[in-house]
């Protein structure tokens, strides 16, 4: 099965949080993490999933579904992992 991809920016704290709950949860790998480039616009690709967000992180559930905002991400990987 598919894992969520966050697509993220490695040094912002909103991101990070992610990466806490996980390793809390004893789920480092549950998701597959892509990396956004701060120092280019984002790409039209990533604006179609988002409607033109660029804040991140935002969540790509297997079945195209996208969540934003690190509060509501965090809230579902809580719900939906182990542990």
């Amino acid at each position: 099965m598919p894992k969520p991809i966050v697509h993220h920016i490695p040094v912002c704290p909103f991101c990070q949080r992610l990466e806490i709950l996980l390793a809390l949860k004893g789920c480092p790998d549950a998701v597959e993490f892509h990396v956004v480039d701060i120092t280019r616009p984002r790409p039209d690709w990533l604006l179609q999933k988002t409607r033109g967000t660029t804040a991140m992180p935002i969540l790509e559930l297997p079945d195209g579904r996208i969540l934003k905002e690190s509060l509501v991400l965090m809230r579902y990987l809580d719900e939906v992992l182990p542990g």
